[in-house]
């Protein structure tokens, strides 16, 4: 072009006869290389247009297949039926934020890559929009399933350490009723050494008061607070209730045969010392005869 242009403007510069003709040429050649470079950058636009969309695409699938591997991970409904298997899953589940953290920067990115896209006026922004705003969907409602199952994992956590206590507590309890429910108060051997070895356990039992009321309290606000084990717990709080009221009453009785039993073993004893004291009188009175 430029070697085309000087030589013709040397030429009217020369005043050729054809000067006009040339100088029309060259008006010409440069219209149409104008129109070129236009053609040029447009298409050199679209050839960018089409590799920053290849870029989008590639990245946004990617994106795509990794959120669908976390999705099946928040499938899982298991929750744990024991402390110990709850703290497994909730550090699968730490494992889990973390990963997603980690991947919430290459989302911003996409983002913003799709921003600069549309606002670039790129050809195909419709369609970047369409698969950011997917995209984007489903990374929020990933953060709500994981933000839904943590929470579900705490309340897991909190009835797995109810039920621990229940059952240790019933435990306790079966095991004291053992020793409410014995008859030893029928043998009169050491009675008021049993009687005191009672009052000492009336006190251990007493003293265990607490837990039975922590129970319940406990229970009653994981009830209030709508839990989804709500209708188990009230069960259990009611058997330990049950339990500890059948504590309580035993405990009560075998206290009251004991007393009892002492009672009508020094009522015995005194019926002895009146008809030794009786029979020594009468031997006396014999005596004398």
């Amino acid at each position: 072009f430029v070697s085309c242009a000087d030589a013709g403007d040397r030429l009217v510069s020369s005043n050729h006869y054809a000067a006009q003709e040339v100088r029309d040429k060259l008006s010409v050649l440069e219209s149409e290389k104008k129109s070129l470079l236009e053609l040029w950058e447009e298409r050199r636009i679209l050839y960018e247009q089409c590799m920053d969309l290849q870029l989008f695409v590639r990245d946004t699938e990617q994106a795509d297949a990794w959120m669908t591997k976390q999705e099946a991970f928040l499938v899982n409904e298991d929750l744990g039926d024991s402390l110990d298997s709850v703290e497994a899953l909730s550090k699968k589940h730490d494992d889990f934020e973390k990963s997603l953290a980690a991947q919430e920067e290459k989302i911003k990115a996409l983002d913003e890559f799709a921003t600069k896209l549309i606002e670039g006026e790129h050809y195909a922004s419709d369609d970047v929009a369409q698969r950011r705003d997917q995209l984007l969907r489903r990374r929020n409602l990933l953060y709500e399933k994981s933000a839904y199952r943590r929470q579900q994992l705490e309340l897991s956590y909190q009835f797995q350490l109810f039920e621990r206590d229940c059952d240790e507590t019933k435990g306790w309890i079966n095991e004291k009723l053992k020793t409410a429910s014995d008859e030893s108060y029928l043998d009169p051997t050491n009675l008021q050494t049993k009687l005191q070895k009672h009052q000492n356990f009336e006190a251990e039992v007493e003293a265990n008061r607490n837990r039975i009321d922590s129970i319940r309290d406990s229970g009653n606000d994981l009830v209030i607070s709508d839990h989804y084990a709500k209708e188990t717990i009230k069960d259990r709080v009611e058997e330990i209730e049950r339990l500890w009221n059948t504590l309580l009453a035993q405990t009560e009785k075998k206290g009251a045969k004991l007393t009892e039993a002492c009672q009508q073993q020094q009522f015995n004893r005194n019926v002895e010392d009146v008809e030794r004291w009786l029979n020594d009188i009468e031997g006396s009175l014999v005596s004398e005869e």
